[in-house]
């Protein structure tokens, strides 16, 4: 007979007829008669009956004596009693794991046995546990909560596989934690470079998370924390390179020990600009120089410093750190003439100005110096004042202004023969003649005359020496400037003035020792060496007129006289790239 322990009685029963007596044995190490004590009872029917053996009596053997009145038989004493013990489940009551895996629990029990499961109680709303039978719990069960734990109860019943004796239920709690994550909100900042960080607390929607982090940063980053647990310190980090950069600190929380999933955080390092590099001065003149530098990529405007001193410890008025814009070239006016200068610029960004350009050097032009006359014309009637000194020119036959060059200009009719004059005895200071000298305007012809347009005239005539120029078509539109004391003359004159009706033209004409130069615009020089006849410092001067009759048809402007030969850097500075530059230059 086979029996679970503490499962209740058991019988032994033998098949005999007749009056008949019964007394039953058990054999352990021989054959015994046994009482109605303890689990037997009825031993002298014929049906014994054992309740809850205990597991000790497994394999005893039972045989029963019947008696009568003739004879006795005994049964064959093959009857054996089986008793198989219970199972109960050995695993642990508890366990925990995290949201989106599974326990794993490989069941164990006090003998050998097969197990199923229902569910008990859930909290927390997990999902994935369902009824099932197995060795192992092996369910994944997910937890939706981003902040608490919840538990799932497996309700366990072994069944022994020998003698299929079922076990108590025992119940295995499954504790699930949620996945921590990293819940800043954003993930990112940006600074400049060479600037600080701002500290980043990490936060996670569970509590208790604890955080690890390594970083990864584009080239040129430097001044970061390559790894590090809990917060993202403050870090002053910098940007070598001319586009911006990032550092990327992966994040990695855990919690309960559940690893949640990594989340990148983001610092973006803006750089400053590049340095730029200043370039040669351009547009030089007396009281003003147009600076100039080259591009930074992303800069957004151009800080200038202007100084006369080489360590930039003084500065030219505003010229400290002055925003200019987003320009590459500035015109520095409200310079002192003939004095050397340093410029230097620096590029601005979002970020704020980068490095300092390198230095140009430049000396402002003088062009006023030495400078004899300057006749603005922009009077509208009467007679020219001098812009430089007291030699007022005296209109003769009603020359007329209009609009000219700079402003106003002289308006030479030559059918009306008019023209500009001083004499002798008004001249203040208008000497030259007998040196070096430069005669400079702007002429704008209404037409050629074959017998010639007569522009200045220096000299007494009579056979005295004089200076004097026309413009004659005669000889094939060219430009004559003559010295000449009567019988003898010296002078130059272009192969092709190419000056046509309607435009203006910059003359310049030089004598430099013994050479005497037509200048057109600012192009190249016409020059003559020979014999220069000196005049008389204190003869008449003619504006629009030479000997002989000589009138000009057309419109002068901006008429200078100086007593040196001006460069070619200064003619290029008052052509001013075609628009011209007025006295005091």
């Amino acid at each position: 007979v086979n029996t679970c322990l503490g499962s209740g009685a058991v019988t032994f029963t033998v098949t005999a007829s007749g009056g008949l007596s019964y007394q039953w044995q058990e054999y352990t190490s021989s054959w015994n008669n046994v009482a109605n004590a303890g689990v037997y009872s009825n031993v002298t029917t014929a049906t014994l009956t054992i309740t809850n053996p205990p597991i000790g009596m497994n394999g005893y053997k039972y045989r029963c004596i019947v008696s009568g009145t003739c004879t006795s038989s005994t049964s064959d004493g093959a009857a054996t009693l089986t008793v198989n013990s219970v199972p109960s489940v050995t695993n642990a009551s508890t366990a925990i794991i995290c949201s989106g895996t599974s326990p794993n629990i490989s069941l164990t029990s006090s003998v050998p046995s097969n197990f199923a499961w229902t569910i008990g109680t859930i909290t927390g709303n997990i999902t994935g546990a369902s009824g099932s039978s197995s060795s192992t719990i092996n369910q994944t069960l997910t937890n939706p909560s981003n902040a608490t734990a919840g538990s799932v109860q497996y309700l366990v019943t072994p069944t022994s596989t020998t003698g299929s004796c079922v076990g108590a239920s025992f119940t295995i709690t499954i504790t699930v934690n949620p996945t921590p994550t990293v819940t800043n909100s954003p993930l990112t900042q940006s600074i400049c470079s060479a600037g600080s960080t701002t500290l980043v607390t990490l936060t996670s929607n569970v509590s208790g998370t604890t955080f690890a982090w390594t970083t990864s940063a584009s080239a040129g980053i430097s001044g970061f924390t390559s790894s590090g647990t809990s917060n993202i310190p403050v870090q002053m980090m910098s940007n070598s390179g001319s586009t911006a950069g990032t550092v990327t600190y992966a994040i990695t929380p855990t919690a309960n020990s559940c690893t949640g999933a990594i989340s990148n955080y983001v610092t973006t390092v803006n750089p400053l600009p590049a340095a730029t590099t200043a370039t040669t001065v351009t547009g030089g003149a007396s009281h003003q120089i147009t600076a100039n530098w080259i591009t930074v990529t992303g800069a957004t405007s151009y800080l200038l410093d202007v100084s006369t001193a080489t360590n930039f410890g003084s500065f030219v008025g505003s010229y400290n750190g002055l925003n200019v814009g987003n320009v590459l070239t500035n015109n520095v006016t409200g310079l002192t003439a003939g004095t050397t200068y340093y410029y230097r610029v620096r590029a601005v960004n979002s970020c704020g100005s980068g490095e300092n350009s390198n230095t140009i050097t430049t000396t402002t032009l003088n062009i006023a110096d030495n400078i004899v006359a300057y006749w603005k014309l922009d009077e509208t009637n009467g007679n020219a004042s001098d812009a430089f000194g007291s030699n007022t020119l005296i209109n003769n036959n009603t020359t007329t202004f209009v609009a000219g060059k700079i402003n106003n200009s002289a308006n030479l009719v030559q059918s009306s023969f008019q023209y500009f004059s001083i004499t002798d005895a008004a001249q203040a200071g208008l000497d030259f003649g007998t040196g070096d000298f430069t005669i400079n305007l702007w002429y704008k012809c209404a037409s050629i005359s074959a017998n010639g347009d007569g522009f200045f005239e220096k000299g007494e005539g009579g056979g005295n020496a004089q200076y004097w120029v026309r413009f004659q078509d005669n000889t094939g539109n060219v430009i004559r400037f003559i010295t000449t004391d009567g019988p003898n003359e010296t002078s130059v004159q272009t192969s092709s003035a190419g000056i046509t009706a309607g435009n203006w033209y910059m003359l310049t004409f030089i004598r430099n020792g013994t050479t005497v130069s037509i200048t057109i615009n600012a192009g190249t020089a016409v020059t003559t060496t020979g014999t220069i006849r000196n005049c008389d410092n204190a003869s008449g001067f003619f504006l629009g007129r030479t000997p002989g009759g000589a009138y000009i048809n057309g419109i002068i402007d901006e008429v200078g006289i100086w007593s040196r030969a001006i460069s070619s850097i200064e003619i290029s500075t008052l052509y001013n790239s075609g628009n011209g530059l007025q006295y005091p230059f």
